[in-house]
């Protein structure tokens, strides 16, 4: 016996089948109709700002001005370079959360940026970016970047850092090794490393390690 399955729309015809004798046989089946799934909305939550939600995945430049207008005030001397470091401005958030802009007296999405949103009062939270600053502040210690980079030393300290005096093609390749000087290393271990097998170009001090880069593009 041979069985063909064929799906129809209110009823299935479950098998089809042509016996040796040359009988002809169809059986019919009604097809069960899958139980509706209950959909729970989720709400959102405006005092939060995920890089990651769908509506949030645009270019950088469609919130940030780069470089922000007090680049060379967070950070000073040879250490200021341009960069991000100050929030978008109010026309950011007005493109897509105008209706949350405006909800009640205190709306959730301004305490985003502000300490304690209100016409009164415009202070805010200090950036993300410079770290340091951002860090010590009550909402820094409870915050988790989006953008945090894992890089475990220790898986590849054999390959940045092996002894030899040859230099492998993965080691040099596309890029110049720099090695972070002493003075400002708190354990001078993988750096120090690097220049023992003399596998660096150049030993840069952590404060002029942004100046240098940005010379090399």
């Amino acid at each position: 016996m041979v069985r063909v399955v064929i799906a129809g729309s209110f009823f299935s015809l479950a098998a089809v089948f042509f016996s040796c004798s040359g009988d002809f046989g169809v059986v019919l089946s009604q097809a069960r109709k899958p139980a509706a799934r209950s959909q729970v909305a989720r709400p959102q939550k405006y005092s939060a700002f995920p890089h990651d939600a769908k509506g949030h995945q645009l270019q950088c430049a469609s919130c940030h001005t780069f470089p922000s207008s007090n680049w060379n005030l967070v950070r000073t001397g040879p250490a200021a370079f341009p960069d991000v470091t100050d929030y978008p401005k109010h026309e950011s958030c007005l493109n897509c959360h105008r209706q949350q802009f405006f909800r009640g007296a205190r709306p959730a999405i301004c305490s985003i940026c502000h300490t304690n949103p209100s016409p009164s009062d415009s202070s805010r939270h200090p950036f993300p970016n410079p770290r340091e600053l951002f860090d010590a502040s009550p909402k820094g210690k409870l915050a988790v970047s989006d953008f945090e980079i894992s890089f475990p030393h220790v898986k590849h300290i054999d390959i940045v850092a092996a002894a030899g005096g040859a230099r492998s093609a993965f080691r040099t390749a596309s890029f110049t090794p720099i090695a972070m000087a002493e003075e400002s290393c708190v354990v001078y271990g993988m750096p120090r490393s690097v220049v023992e097998a003399n596998l660096y170009d150049l030993s840069v001090p952590l404060a002029k390690m942004a100046n240098t880069l940005v010379e090399m593009l």
